[in-house]
């Protein structure tokens, strides 16, 4: 081909030299006539036309070289199909017999583009000659994909050849940076391995890698500070020194202190000047370095999505405590739409799965928050309070006289809502009010329950309001399937108690029940059915009361579980007097009876009960017949207990 050229190049100078005779025979041109002066200009302009003609002899030649080399190479190129046919052909080689040969091909694979990476890579792990894998390896290192780094990864670690792990890690060495995913393997390798030439390429591999990840120059320094072969040594030297002038050019100030380690490392070693020259890239990279709020700037224009992901999170989380704060109510009535409480798909990124709207907006985690729940009781405390008092029950026990307690076997002169703090600050609050009948249970139990619904915290037995529920009959066991009956009896409660068209969800009662904003009181435990009594069970891990009082008639009950045990006691006679001022003060009817007629009232009842202690509510009788005798609506006072208990039937049958 090149004697074509030159050929072609000298018939097309010989070709432009024959057509310009000036150029073939300068001197044949004759000499025009007329002095010394014309014969000068005539040989300037000769002379310019000889050299012009000689130029673009030149020019044509070299012109017509550059035409045939470009007609040659394209008359050499292969088509697409060719390259395909090839590519088929090499494959095909890789079962071959002969280890040169499939060795030929894979170099030849190498040079094909990526479509060769599985093949090379099924080479690469399963041929039987060292040499076929480890040319596999390397033709690898031409391609940065990912099942190529894997492939080589793999025969890094597992390759029974040092041979062909050498090879895995020159060819990561050559991939370089991309090749940050198989850090890890050599990582590895460079921890296991014993020879030191695998070392060493280990090493240069992780230095040609560069700071891709962080993992890097740990590595490179304990290898550096551990290796007792000089050659890694060196190695692992050179790898950080590059890897210090790769951080300094790309300005990665995030390795600041890993190299300043690596400074430390190489001076212990003596390593003078690679140790200057990473001194050097930390100083550089320090006085670049940017301030924080720089740092935080850049990386949110970097994760403007997640930003904008945790502003909106935060501005959510800001309101709703600002709202918990100023009006915890309104999170309550949030709560309550009824789209919050559909569930929504949560992405894949953040572990899929499902979750209420309102939680996905942060609401639902404050809707039975205890200050959500005392606002709730606080907005129907007064029609509580109201509805509390016109309880049959209740309303026969409006007023109460203070008698002795004797409160887990210490007597209390007279009960105060201190006295209750204490077992009503518990987790799991049990009063457990036991006595004969007669003795004042109800009557204290409801004047606990009076003083929880206070407005005055002084009075209350707890720093929150609470709402009591009373219990004084069988429960309705035929409830709705899947429906506990102890709440859906609380709900009813509630329902009356607060006057509201609905009654709260099962859900708000589970809350108001643990919380112990709601106060469960059971009236007469003892004297219920055993099906009701079944369901009184504090020990069940559906019983959510964790305010519970109870009267009963016997001491053991309560399923046997830690509680608080008041029993009121018999008035002295001593004390009967006193007791009976008390009452008839509290009822407003003591300015009816004057002393005489007082004394005489209460030594008759001395007499009636002899010498012994008399119950709160023989007491209370006998003082509302003096009331009733006195205004004329009853008759005389009677002589006896029978007589008093007849009277009192009388009176309640009118």
């Amino acid at each position: 081909m090149q004697e074509v050229i030159l050929e072609f190049a000298l018939l097309s100078t010989n070709i432009v030299a024959a057509n310009n005779p000036t150029v073939s025979d300068s001197r044949a041109s004759p000499a025009p006539k007329g002095g010394i002066t014309k014969m000068r200009a005539w040989n300037y302009r000769n002379w310019v036309r000889e050299k012009c003609l000689w130029a673009l002899t030149l020019m044509a030649g070299l012109a017509t070289c550059i035409l045939l080399a470009v007609c040659s190479a394209w008359a050499q190129c292969t088509t697409p199909a060719d390259v395909a046919a090839d590519f088929q052909r090499q494959i095909q080689r890789l079962t071959d017999q002969n280890p040169n040969c499939r060795r030929a091909a894979t170099e030849a694979l190498g040079r094909l583009g990526p479509e060769a990476v599985p093949a090379l890579s099924a080479t690469l792990a399963n041929d039987t000659d060292a040499s076929v894998r480890g040319g596999a390896a390397l033709a690898l290192g031409h391609f940065s994909t990912g099942a190529a780094i894997s492939a080589l990864s793999a025969a890094l670690a597992k390759d029974p050849q040092p041979q062909v792990r050498i090879d895995a890690a020159g060819a990561l060495a050559i991939i370089g940076p991309p090749a940050k995913e198989a850090v890890h393997a050599l990582c590895a390798a460079l921890a296991k391995e014993t020879d030191p030439k695998m070392r060493s390429v280990v090493v240069s591999a992780l230095g040609k890698i560069g700071p891709a990840t962080k993992e890097v120059i740990p590595a490179l320094c304990a290898a550096f500070a551990k290796d007792t072969s000089p050659y890694v040594r060196d190695y692992a030297a050179m790898a950080l020194e590059q890897i210090a002038g790769d951080a300094r050019d790309n300005k990665r100030t995030d390795l600041i202190e890993q190299l300043a380690q690596a400074v430390q490392v190489l001076t212990a070693k003596s390593f003078t000047k690679e140790a200057t020259v990473v001194r050097t890239a930390v100083s550089v990279l320090q006085a670049i370095q940017p301030p924080w709020y720089q740092v935080l700037y850049d990386w949110a224009c970097r994760h403007n999505r997640l930003v904008g992901l945790v502003a909106i999170y935060v501005f959510l989380a800001l309101l709703w405590l600002t709202l918990l704060w100023k009006a915890p109510f309104s999170l309550w009535i949030i709560n309550e739409v009824p789209l919050l409480s559909r569930n929504v798909k949560l992405p894949d990124w953040i572990g899929g799965g499902e979750a209420k709207l309102s939680h996905v907006l942060l609401v639902g985690f404050l809707h039975y928050h205890p200050r959500v729940l005392d606002s709730w009781v606080s907005r129907h405390i007064a029609k509580a309070r109201d509805q509390f008092s016109k309880i049959a029950t209740v309303q026969q026990r409006e007023v109460h006289v203070d008698v002795p307690v004797e409160s887990d076997r210490k007597v209390v002169t007279s009960l105060k809502p201190e006295d209750l703090k204490e077992p009503l600050a518990r987790n799991s609050a049990r009063l457990l009010i036991w006595g004969e009948g007669g003795a004042g249970k109800t009557s204290l139990v409801c004047q606990i329950a009076r003083c929880g619904m206070s407005e005055d915290a002084a009075r209350r037995p707890c720093a929150h309001r609470m709402l009591p529920v009373m219990i004084e009959q069988d429960l309705n066991l035929e409830v709705g399937k899947d429906k506990v009956v102890l709440t859906e009896v609380i709900r009813g409660e509630l329902k009356e108690l607060t006057g509201e068209a609905e009654a709260p969800s099962q859900e708000m009662v589970r809350q108001l029940l643990k919380r112990k904003r709601v106060l469960l009181i059971v009236d007469g435990l003892s004297e219920l059915n055993e099906a009701t009594r079944n369901k009184i069970r504090p020990k069940d891990p559906q019983f959510a009361a964790n305010a519970l009082i109870v009267t009963s008639r016997l001491e053991k009950t309560l399923d046997g579980v830690t509680k608080t045990t008041l029993h009121p006691m018999r008035i002295d006679g001593k004390r009967l007097a006193s007791f009976m001022e008390a009452y008839l003060q509290k009822c407003g009817k003591r300015e009816l009876f004057d002393d005489p007629e007082f004394f005489e009232a209460c030594k008759r009842l001395s007499m009636m009960v002899g010498e012994r202690d008399t119950t709160v509510l023989l007491a209370k009788l006998y003082a509302e017949q003096m009331i009733a005798s006195k205004e004329g609506a009853g008759e005389n006072l009677p002589e006896n207990i029978l007589d008093l208990m007849l009277q009192y039937l009388n009176e309640l049958n009118r």
